[in-house]
């Protein structure tokens, strides 16, 4: 049997089955978001902890952030994978349910957006499968299409320049989808526009 590895300390430690889901429907999750999980979590242990919060009436330890964990972890244990009995929490105070729904909506709210320069500068060098990620003003089609000669694998002595919205122009505004528009460090850099899922907005994105 397979044991998950706990990668990550928290404020307190609770068993599995001590935790009670709370807002596990604010999320529309499927089996695939699960097992995508859990397969993160079987390569890289369990990173983050869970955020808890106790009724003070009930004193259930429902989860306020970490359903999809909770959930992916219960389907480590149909399939056999043995979970840690000391499960890595960080316990929210609220005074009431109220206070206790209003921190779960400031936990999902988005208090910035990610530019696709920053992105391309921060992943660099990373090598990791970006189609198996869904991330706040990307476009998942812009993550299942980027290069991993771009990003995911650069030589850590490469000293090709990354492409930028700064230095590649804009395609004209009849042209659908991608084009190629220049060379960077010898390969053809493209652009296209993606819509954010999240905010609505369309941003140009080269990659």
């Amino acid at each position: 049997m397979k044991t998950i590895e706990i990668t990550c300390i928290g404020t307190d430690t609770l068993t599995l089955s001590a935790l009670t889901p709370y807002n596990a429907r604010l999320k529309d999750r499927r089996e695939k978001d699960i097992a995508s999980l859990a397969r993160k979590i079987i390569a890289k242990g369990f990173s983050f902890p869970i955020f808890v919060w106790e009724h003070p009436e009930t004193h259930q330890n429902l989860i306020l952030d970490g359903n999809g964990r909770y959930l992916a972890l219960q389907w480590l244990i149909k399939r056999k994978y043995a979970i840690p009995a000391d499960i890595p929490i960080i316990r929210i105070l609220a005074v009431d349910e109220i206070q206790a729904r209003k921190k779960v909506l400031e936990l999902n709210n988005l208090n910035g957006k990610i530019s696709e320069d920053a992105f391309i500068t921060f992943a660099k060098n990373l090598q990791i499968d970006f189609s198996d990620y869904l991330i706040p003003c990307l476009d998942t089609s812009l993550l299942q299409s980027i290069s991993s000669e771009r990003i995911g694998f650069f030589p850590p002595d490469s000293s090709d320049e990354l492409p930028t919205a700064k230095n590649i122009t804009s395609p004209p505004k009849n042209e659908k989808n991608s084009k190629l528009l220049s060379t960077v460090g010898g390969s053809g850099t493209q652009q296209t526009q993606a819509k954010c899922p999240y905010c609505g907005e369309v941003h140009d994105i080269s990659y």
